[in-house]
């Protein structure tokens, strides 16, 4: 590093430190009401992990937490900031690594500037607690061999990084990547649910504690539809006591932009809210996918255009979408890819009992349900609201399914390809749990379908507007979307 870099990074690093406290409350206060923004719950997960290393716990410091853009990455790791209130300031930084790059430096330069001029120590010597929050990994490209590095280097348990990317960077990378994935620990922050929306539109002072966690136990652990029935029945007063203070139009509200907790913090119209939320498709379009994709500069200008077709469709055959946007197979399958990489989109396989032989198309839903809300209302469409109510709904499931059985219980998530057949099929070793979805009083004639059709033990739920019910002949338990979306 010549003389004129390091006093670049040098001065960098004392603005950085001098301004911290002002970038952070900027972070984690509303602009026109000077009041703290509402913690995410999970923020107490990464607040434990900050308690366990200064602790002792040597395992939780390096933390990575991934997550789509606009779901509160940025604001989590400021409430973390300024919750470490007796670190003192020049020995926790806050910085995100775009403006790194932005003055032409690297992450592992500004380190190096910091171990030497501002603690004036290695980082194996330091006999105090360290802390780097590092924003937006992606933008150094050498970002993991970096952490890595950092990490092997500080095995006296005095320095803990925590860094925000998406779940694709973790991985990436060959090698580095997955010696990154075995030495962190890694938190996945998905959209909010509808008891975390309530909650941040509340101003945090909003929830019936331990609600949605039994509600989702209830639905993971329940071997059969009595079983399933039952436990929904003894929740029932309680989630009556909850739903008595919310109105009939917070649903709604929810799925057209609930999930993005940027919007709710700020409120606005529903055309100021859509602009936001455009922006968000806009950066991972413009920098996320440039960045760990090799897709043309073409190819990336016309995702939007691919968004749109995929929130129109019930599955997405890539042979059509290939033929209707003038690209290659392997082109839209990495557009694809790279969407799902960036959180944008979640794949839904077809069965594979029966999609070899039909070959059937996978379903995308959009992992944050605004997203497909925005691009209805930038783009136009000409589906009438309940059928984008409907849409959305399905989104919602497919989010809460996968959160709540694949990413926390090892679960496969799959849907039925066969014509009139349910939307999703969760299933672990020899069970399975049939759902399908939809406003209105729906009936089970889309999940017995699919049921006689699996080969393993197996009971239904519907998803609509129907009241708390069972068919104990058939094993379907009717569930309202109101409570559904406690879980």
């Amino acid at each position: 590093m010549n003389q004129e870099t390091k006093q670049k990074t040098l001065s960098f690093l004392r603005d950085t430190i001098a301004l911290s406290s002002d970038v952070v409350n900027d972070h984690i206060t509303d602009y026109e009401s000077k009041k703290p923004h509402p913690k995410r719950d999970m923020f107490d997960c990464l607040r434990q992990h900050a308690r366990n290393f200064l602790g002792g716990n040597i395992r939780d410091r390096l933390i990575i937490l991934s997550g789509l853009r606009g779901s509160g990455k940025t604001t989590l790791f400021a409430q973390i900031f300024f919750d470490l209130s007796d670190i003192p300031p020049n020995r926790k930084i806050f910085m995100s690594l775009d403006k790194v790059r932005a003055l032409g430096l690297s992450l592992i330069d500004v380190l190096d500037v910091y171990e030497k001029e501002i603690l004036n120590s290695p980082f194996e010597k330091l006999d105090d607690p360290v802390f780097l929050f590092l924003d937006e990994v992606q933008y150094d490209s050498n970002w993991a061999l970096t952490l890595k590095t950092i990490y092997d280097r500080t095995g006296n348990g005095k320095v803990c990084v925590f860094a925000t990317g998406s779940a694709a960077l973790i991985l990436q990378g060959g090698r580095v990547g997955t010696d990154i994935a075995r030495r962190a620990q890694y938190e996945r922050l998905f959209p909010m649910s509808f008891p975390e929306y309530m909650k941040v539109k509340r101003g945090g002072s909003f929830g019936k504690e331990g609600l949605a966690d039994d509600i989702r136990k209830a639905f993971v652990r329940s071997a059969n539809a009595e079983e399933l029935f039952a436990e929904m029945k003894s929740l029932t007063p309680r989630i009556k006591d909850y739903l008595s203070d919310v109105s009939s139009a917070e649903t709604s509200h929810y799925l057209k932009y609930g999930g993005l907790p940027f919007v709710v913090f700020r409120g606005s119209r529903l055309q100021q809210i859509y602009n936001r939320i455009y922006q968000v498709i806009e950066k991972v379009v413009g920098s996320d996918i440039m960045t760990f994709s090799d897709l043309e500069k073409g190819t990336v200008a016309r995702i939007p255009e691919i968004l749109y077709t995929v929130a129109h469709s019930d599955t997405v055959p890539v042979s059509t979408l290939s033929k209707n946007m003038g690209l290659s197979r392997s082109v839209i399958t990495d557009v694809l890819k790279s969407m799902e990489r960036s959180e944008m989109l979640l794949k839904i396989p077809p069965r594979s009992s029966v999609s070899g032989r039909l070959g059937k198309s996978s379903k995308y839903t959009f992992l944050a349900p605004p997203v497909r809300a925005t691009l209805f209302h930038v783009f136009g469409t000409p589906l009438r609201e309940e059928q984008i109510e409907s849409r959305l709904l399905e989104d919602v499931v497919a989010l809460y399914l996968h959160r709540a059985f694949v990413h926390e219980n090892a679960w496969s998530l799959a849907y039925d390809p066969v014509e009139s057949a349910a939307d999703f099929v969760i299933t672990k070793n020899e069970k399975a749990i049939v759902f399908e979805v939809g406003l209105g009083c729906k009936n089970a004639g889309q999940v017995y379908k699919t049921m006689n059709r699996i080969n393993k033990e197996s009971f239904g739920i519907v998803i609509s507007s129907r009241p708390l019910a069972i068919d104990e002949e058939r094993k379907v338990v009717y569930v309202p979307i109101e409570t559904f979306l406690l879980m």
